[in-house]
């Protein structure tokens, strides 16, 4: 059995209440693990302005799926969005090579923003720390400077703002 990925976007009545919605949710991610499916990501993207009126309404609320499944499970989502009237529209699609291309980079770069970073340039508190060790023996990488660079954009600014006095 070969899993593809494949993207939902819900747009739900925007009345419901967040527990309804979470619930409703959690339904529809149990539908596609029990399948033999596996979620990846989920986000609620929140009320939005609708660009035409649906069912009444001129808001809804967005939600957005992502997971890996045989096709056999699109049917039974479907069949639920259909019978839950809070369900405004929705839409499945299958993502192809360059889509799935596109969600590995967009992924990668979630997982590095999650990951704690390094400490960056220390503080004051932590530059006398960092001094200690380095009396005794231990080495220390220097940070680079940020004046050069500051510099640099003040000529530039001086420079755009002669440019911008000649013309006038």
């Amino acid at each position: 059995m070969e899993l593809r990925t494949y993207e939902t976007i819900l747009v739900l009545d925007p009345q419901m209440d967040q527990s309804k919605i979470d619930t409703f949710v959690r339904k529809i991610e149990d539908l596609i693990i029990n399948s033999g499916g596996e979620m990846i990501k989920r986000n609620y993207w929140g009320k939005k302005r609708l660009a035409y009126e649906i069912k009444r309404k001129q808001y809804g609320f967005y939600v957005y799926l992502l997971y890996r499944s045989d096709g056999k499970v699109i049917e039974p989502i479907e069949r639920e969005f259909k019978l839950n009237e809070s369900v405004l529209r929705y839409l499945t699609v299958k993502l192809n090579k360059a889509a799935l291309r596109q969600l590995e980079r967009e992924l990668r770069k979630e997982r590095a923003a999650a990951e704690p970073e390094k400490p960056a340039a220390p503080s004051q508190a932590d530059a006398t720390a960092s001094k200690e060790p380095a009396a005794a023996g231990a080495s220390v990488p220097e940070e680079p400077s940020e004046e050069p660079e500051k510099e640099k954009e003040k000529e530039e600014e001086g420079v755009s703002q002669e440019s911008a006095e000649k013309t006038e």
